[in-house]
């Protein structure tokens, strides 16, 4: 949390803890991955949101990121709103299904049978995501006591 994620909160106003998840959720906390989507953070997207940089750092891309999904427009956060920003980020093609985000419930009882994106524009009803999603992520370090809004 130190290296990147605090930096991040203290130039964009977003949540370490926020950081965190949806680093894990897209680049597997990998600092050489951007929380965009996963790819490296010094090339050009191409998966989506395709075109987007490259950054000269990890900190760059998330200040981009924050600015681009007007996160640092937020000024209270709160685990729900976490959830929505995530939500959001990820894409709300589950929502359009009548279905919960796999992005947010995996790996909680809230997120059996929610099916999963198998890669961008592709769903699977079927599919479990085999990654945990932001909200337990996000419960578990605050039940820790690591982070209060």
């Amino acid at each position: 949390k130190d290296s990147l994620y605090l930096p991040a909160q203290e130039r964009t106003g977003v949540p370490w803890i926020f950081w965190g998840a949806i680093h894990f959720r897209e680049g597997s906390c990998n600092p050489k991955r951007q929380c965009w989507n996963g790819e490296f953070f010094d090339r050009v997207t191409k998966l989506v949101p395709a075109k987007k940089g490259p950054w000269p750092t990890w900190l760059a891309a998330a200040i981009a990121l924050a600015e681009h999904s007007k996160w640092t427009s937020i000024t209270k956060w709160s685990e729900p709103k976490m959830l929505q920003c995530g939500e959001k980020h990820n894409g709300l093609g589950g929502a359009q299904r009548d279905l919960d985000s796999s992005y947010l419930w995996a790996g909680c009882h809230w997120g059996r049978k929610t099916g999963f994106w198998i890669r961008d524009h592709v769903f699977d009803p079927k599919a479990e995501d085999p990654r945990p999603g932001i909200a337990p992520i996000i419960k578990a370090i605050v039940d820790s006591g690591a982070w209060t809004p």
